[in-house]
C-alpha cells in the first residue's frame, strides 16, 4: 500500500481539532499552524469549528475585559499556586 492509501483522513481532523485552542490563540510553532492551516483549506467541517472557536475567543477576550475585585484575584492566585 501506498501512503496514500493509508492516509487517514479522520486522524487529521482529530490532530487539527485537538491543536485548535493553540492555534486559535497563536501558541503553536510555524510549521504546526502550517499543517493545520492547510487541513482547515481543505476541511469544510473544521474550518466551521475554527470559525466558531475563533470568534467566540474574540468575542470573550473584547466583553469580558473588567477588572477582577482583589479578593476574587488573590483567591484565585492562590489556588493557582496551590496546585503547582
Amino acid at each position: 500500500m501506498t501512503s496514500a492509501e493509508t492516509h487517514n483522513p479522520h486522524a487529521d481532523c482529530q490532530r487539527s481539532l485537538e491543536e485548535l485552542y493553540q492555534y486559535v490563540d497563536d501558541w503553536l510553532d510555524g510549521e504546526t499552524r502550517s499543517t493545520i492551516r492547510q487541513h482547515l483549506d481543505s476541511c469544510t467541517s473544521c474550518e466551521d469549528v475554527y470559525r466558531f472557536q475563533a470568534t467566540f475567543v474574540a468575542m470573550i477576550s473584547t466583553k469580558c475585559r473588567s477588572e477582577l475585585p482583589d479578593e476574587l484575584r488573590r483567591r484565585i492566585l492562590e489556588a493557582l499556586e496551590e496546585s503547582c
